[in-house]
């Protein structure tokens, strides 16, 4: 019996999400065949399974068996002779057990499972995502239902994957359009009740499909929540913390000592980086290469490098890449380049990832359009001062959202394309309110890191559906790679998972955590004073250095200068003014170590060196 054996590059092979991630070559029938694990539980640390998607009619699916992270020689037996066990368990019957006797699992050079079928002929060459590591796999044909997976070795290691197998007739290679409105706060959109601002045709996408409840950036700003849809990954392993790549604020007020605007007192502390490193595989090259055109309009905010798009278009006029924030005319020139590119590219699969500049600051807007709003807020009393001008911002976006959506239809493409609507992150503290979220851009409380999201697709998500799994921004690149027969990079970490079953209406991703980290500081103004300055009762920062983590209903936020914690129930406290730590103090406490694993296994930098000039008064 051959033992699973791993080396050190192992550890760069992740599961795919433990999800489907991509197709084989040779399949042709337009079916997609989905695993998506519900569960996962382990019996100590030693071994998770999950599996692939084969896109076959016979619905068949790779199970496949991994070790750990390996952090001592490099090798190591995982599983003793490991033995695969596959139970179902959907039926109103007793559950019946699919491998009786149970399969032992052999590993070769060829990847040939017990029963003697060569897995790298059913996917037309090497599995996906092995990443010069092995493991223990076998195909298996499956019907529609639940199933329990185990994997057990003779040594006592053992994990149990509960799976749900399904499968769904719905266009192959569709067009993926992935919209982002710049500072659009989660309640900016008539879908979340906004009662002043007007966004009939963002409303009207919401309702022709599905509307996500509980969507996030990976980050709570601009530059780095970007970095992580087009990386598909959390910010500790891009290093792009913040816009400028400093610290904003009093530095006296600062315990720790980090890059800052103030000085350089800071500098080379920690990295901090401002751009995305060339060697990234981006969205657009995992796209490129399953045959996709690839466009990126309006902002960027990751650097010089244009991660393989084949076309990067900031203003839709083919202008020089520099920012767009005053130009009252941009959205529309935006939204006439994506017009264009659908008509041109009608005959291919594309992607568009569209950006648009609105409603950031400076709040600028058309003239006729601010004073249709002037007059709204003239016309009665209202329950807040609103903005007539950052509303004229929304409604320029809004009106791009429409005409976007009467292009795809007006080439006949509404059921090949799915389009996503969402934002960088919360709104702007002095622009907007997010109530009943707490703070607000930049922020790491709801405020902050909720934002307006939903995805249609006519014919294949459901209209007026609603998804209440919580959902990042490291999600979308896994998620369009699985749409189109893509592979996922193998030579960097995905921390993202495909949605692709959320989407389909499915049961998934309940358990999984989701994260957000930030080694700097940023001051707040006006509500979002929701940090204090550290030994003090002085309201000041939006955000000091933290991590946050989010699973299921529970959201634990850990703050570095004193390594307290605070512990939220979403469900029963959406605007976060009840902290539990102290009352459940075991959820507490195993969230704080699934966190503290995690900046293990991203490298998170956490400050640690004192800022000599720290002086609260």
């Amino acid at each position: 019996m051959a033992a699973l054996a791993w080396g050190t590059a192992a550890m760069l092979m992740f599961l795919a999400g433990l999800m489907g991630i991509s197709q084989p070559a040779s399949a042709a029938d337009g079916r997609f065949v989905n695993l998506s694990t519900r569960a996962l539980v382990k019996t100590g640390e030693e071994v998770m399974i999950g599996g692939f998607i084969i896109e076959d009619g016979a619905r068949q699916v790779l199970i496949q068996a991994r070790g750990p992270e390996l952090v001592n020689d490099g090798i190591s037996n995982v599983l003793a002779d490991p033995v695969l066990t596959v139970i179902q368990t959907s039926e109103g019957d007793p559950p019946r057990t699919v491998l009786d006797p149970p399969i032992e699992l052999m590993v070769n050079d060829n990847w040939e499972d017990s029963q003697g079928q060569l897995i790298s002929d059913l996917w037309g060459g090497s599995p996906p995502l092995t990443a010069g590591g092995l493991s223990a796999a076998v195909v298996l044909t499956l019907n529609p239902g639940e199933y329990t997976a185990r994997v057990e070795g003779k040594n006592g290691t053992a994990g149990v994957a509960l799976v749900e197998v399904f499968g769904i007739e719905f266009p192959r290679n569709p067009n993926l359009i992935f919209i982002m409105a710049d500072d659009l706060g989660w309640a900016d959109v008539g879908y979340n009740g906004a009662s002043f601002y007007e966004t009939p045709h963002i409303d009207a996408l919401c309702a022709s499909g599905m509307k996500f409840n509980s969507a996030y950036p990976g980050a709570s700003n601009c530059m780095p929540s970007r970095a992580c849809i087009v990386s598909g990954m959390y910010t500790p392993r891009t290093q792009m913390w913040t816009p400028g790549g400093k610290a904003k604020g009093e530095a006296a007020y600062m315990k720790f000592l980090v890059p800052r605007r103030e000085d350089d007192a800071g500098d080379g502390i920690f990295p901090s980086k401002t751009s995305m490193d060339p060697s990234v595989t981006s969205i657009a090259e995992v796209l490129k290469s399953a045959g996709y055109m690839t466009a990126r309009f309006g902002k960027w905010h990751l650097g010089p490098d244009t991660q393989g798009f084949d076309l990067s278009d900031p203003n839709g006029l083919g202008g020089p890449e520099v920012n767009y924030y005053n130009d009252i005319e941009v959205e529309e020139t935006l939204t006439d380049g994506v017009v264009s590119f659908i008509a041109e590219n009608a005959g291919r699969p594309f992607f568009i990832y569209l950006n648009y500049w609105d409603v950031h600051t400076p709040i600028t807007a058309r003239p006729e359009v601010t004073a249709k709003y002037e007059k709204k807020l003239a016309s009665r009393q209202w329950d807040k001062p609103w903005n007539p001008t950052y509303t004229a911002m929304i409604e320029a976006v809004d009106t791009g959202v429409g005409r976007i959506r009467e292009a795809v239809q007006a080439q006949g493409l509404a059921g090949k394309t799915l389009i996503v609507f969402t934002s960088d992150n919360g709104g702007f503290s002095g622009a907007t309110w997010n109530e009943p979220l707490k703070g607000a851009k930049g922020a790491f409380f709801e405020g902050g890191i909720r934002v307006a999201t939903c995805m249609s697709w006519p014919g294949v998500i459901k209209e007026g559906s609603v998804c209440e799994t919580p959902v990042t921004g490291v999600d979308y690149l896994p998620t369009f790679a699985q749409l189109a027969g893509a592979n996922l990079p193998t030579h960097q970490q995905v921390d993202g998972q495909s949605l692709v079953p959320l989407i389909l209406g499915k049961s998934a991703l309940e358990n999984r955590s989701i994260f957000w980290h930030y080694p700097l500081y940023l001051e707040g103004a006006q509500y979002n004073t929701v940090v204090n300055v550290y030994g003090t009762d002085i309201p000041y920062w939006r955000a000091t250095p933290c991590s946050v983590i989010r699973q299921g209903d529970w959201k634990l936020m850990q703050f570095f200068e004193d390594d307290s914690v605070k512990l939220f129930n979403l469900n029963e406290d959406l605007g976060e003014l009840r902290d539990l730590a102290h009352s459940e103090p075991e959820k507490a406490a195993m969230l704080l170590e699934e966190l503290r694993a995690w900046q293990k296994r991203t490298g998170a930098v956490i400050p640690s060196v004192l800022n000599p000039g720290f002086n609260p008064g």
